[in-house]
């Protein structure tokens, strides 16, 4: 799963993906991502038109 997030943030910085790392990390540490689509939640989302859930 690494993997395949660390591709698919190569389209928006081929020569470090993995910088995003830590920003999408800290949504779920923060609680802010839910594991399950939840519209109270994800309502304000910065990352939800990019979103998978």
């Amino acid at each position: 799963m690494a993997e395949e997030i660390t591709e698919a943030l190569k389209e928006f910085d081929p020569e470090d993906p993995v910088k995003y790392d830590f920003a999408l990390c800290r949504l779920g540490i923060l609680d802010k991502c839910p594991r399950k689509a939840d519209m109270r939640k994800c309502e304000d989302c910065l990352i939800k038109k990019i979103c998978v859930l």
